[in-house]
């Protein structure tokens, strides 16, 4: 009974999956885990080895048929080609149908869908809140997984601190065998956790391929556009004191971060942020080395 209810009561809570305003996560993810942790729970309580690994083994199948392709699903949508003046944005996807993180190369052009959007005057207006909307479904997905992991690890530590002698009585009077049996059980959920945190960083490193890399270039044209290369000695010191290009960067850098970790969990935030400055560096060092003026 406790398994059909389990069963009965994720899908539901899949069903009916929402974003709360303010949340960076939806629902579905929150109540499968809320649900699955008062189950084990209660299994735990009852001391018997047969219903904990019948459960655990529910558990098991349920993060790994039900919720695991929920949330991959949720990753691999095509994001809202819209932007803030209820504009068409064109993507690099040809095929509506089309899976961008089925490809291994991606065409990062001023056009990516995922990216920011290039301006004709250099100041990015709105950008990177459009940015942030067309790809809110992928991000609120990544946030999923992230929360997911923690989750499996967090119900994998109460399940075997529930589980210890030491801690509660119910235990100790236990067969050891019988005990080692069923913990090797809870700890087979090690397992789900493996596969979703796989799974979740490569997913978040294709998404910031798609988005960080070419906005990262966006970003670079945008803060040197205008400034010129072959000055006088009076314009030297004019442009070295104002540090023109260093100043545009840092503001439109920090105000494309600030806009993603608003709507990033904590741990998917500091990963973005790794790969754009990698990306970042690559470009740059990249366009030193191929530049006329580089002695």
């Amino acid at each position: 009974m406790e398994t059909f209810a389990v069963h009965i009561a994720s899908q539901l809570a899949l069903q009916w999956d929402e974003q709360q305003p303010g949340e960076v996560i939806s629902s579905g993810v929150d109540d499968v885990f809320f649900i699955a942790k008062r189950s084990l729970l209660r299994a735990l309580s009852t001391a018997h080895g047969t219903i904990i690994r019948n459960l655990v083994h529910v558990l098991q199948n349920l993060f790994s048929f039900a919720v695991f392709p929920f949330l991959q699903r949720r990753v691999l949508q095509r994001p809202r080609a819209t932007t803030a003046a209820g504009g068409s944005v064109a993507g690099w996807e040809r095929d509506p149908m089309a899976n961008p993180f089925h490809h291994t190369t991606v065409a990062l052009t001023k056009h990516n869908v995922h990216a920011i959007t290039p301006t004709t005057d250099g100041t990015l207006p709105e950008a990177f809140a459009e940015m942030v909307v067309r790809n809110q479904p992928i991000i609120v997905a990544l946030n999923n997984f992230d929360t997911s992991v923690r989750y499996v690890e967090k119900l994998i530590a109460d399940a075997s601190h529930h589980l210890n002698p030491a801690k509660n009585p119910i235990w100790a009077t236990y067969p050891e065998i019988e005990l080692k049996e069923i913990t090797d059980q809870v700890l087979e959920l090690q397992g789900v956790k493996l596969k979703f945190s796989q799974v979740w960083m490569g997913l978040l490193e294709q998404f910031a391929l798609l988005s960080a890399r070419p906005s990262m270039r966006i970003i670079l044209q945008e803060s040197y556009r205008d400034i010129k290369y072959v000055l006088t000695d009076e314009e030297y010191m004019d442009v070295k004191n104002d540090n023109l290009f260093v100043q545009r960067f840092i503001i439109k850098f920090n105000a494309y971060m600030d806009a993603l970790k608003v709507a990033m969990t904590e741990a998917n935030f500091g990963h973005y942020l790794t790969h754009a400055l990698d990306y970042l560096i690559t470009d740059w060092e990249k366009a030193v080395s191929l530049s006329k003026f580089n002695l």
